[in-house]
């Protein structure tokens, strides 16, 4: 696993001076890239990747920032810090070689660690490496998923309620099992039917909600130029 901290002490030990991350705070202030997901677009971002990104381009300031602005997003969140039954899925988007998956996490109950529940991964060997305690002692449990996974990926739950759904992350895992439904036919017939179901992420559900809406603009605007 990345520590996730790594580029942050390259960065500084790079500028060679005491006061790097003064420094960047007041840039990050002058420049506003301290604004968490500013300028992104809509995939799925860490701090850690926009860390890296900046690093590639040898932006100090971009680099240091990301994960500055990333820990500050964690530590200002209204459900910070986490708490003992505490559950985290990580959402991992497909490949051209590997499907979509999912791996659950929960806080132990001394709330200093995580336990691997359970995965969706095609290989045993994907899942589980965010188990166990956090990569600096003391610092929260959710730290290093929040900072290497991203929070877009991140779904967080508390006594069954959802306290943080990252726009790419599915709060339940996909499933390919059918069930049955209530379904109307062509000629107004009610019936049962067996269905298949997909999870969507907010990100998908958003994306169809606005094919659905232009589509629906599209035939009205068809249906007024047909019947003038």
């Amino acid at each position: 696993m990345t520590l996730w901290a790594g580029p942050h002490l390259a960065a500084v030990m790079h500028h060679q001076a005491e006061n790097a991350t003064a420094y960047v705070s007041e840039r990050l202030a002058e420049s506003r890239l301290s604004v968490p997901e500013a300028a992104v677009g809509d995939g799925p971002q860490s701090p850690l990747g926009r860390a890296e990104d900046a690093k590639h381009r040898c932006d100090l300031v971009g680099e240091v920032g990301a994960l500055l602005s990333g820990h500050d997003a964690l530590t200002r969140a209204p459900w910070y810090p986490s708490q003992p039954g505490d559950r985290l899925k990580v959402t991992v988007e497909a490949t051209e070689s590997e499907p979509r998956w999912t791996e659950t996490y929960e806080v132990t109950e001394d709330g200093r660690a995580l336990r691997h529940v359970e995965h969706t991964a095609p290989d045993d060997d994907l899942a589980g490496w965010f188990a166990g305690p956090p990569e600096f002692v003391d610092s929260d449990p959710f730290e290093t998923p929040w900072m290497e996974a991203g929070p877009d990926r991140l779904a967080i739950t508390r006594g069954g309620r959802i306290v943080h759904q990252g726009r790419h992350a599915l709060a339940r895992p996909d499933t390919a099992e059918a069930r049955v439904a209530t379904a109307a036919s062509a000629d107004s017939g009610v019936g049962l039917a067996v269905v298949h179901e997909r999870e969507s992420t907010p990100a998908e559900h958003d994306a169809l909600q606005a094919r659905i809406i232009a589509r629906g603009a599209e035939a009205t605007t068809r249906h007024q130029r047909q019947n003038p």
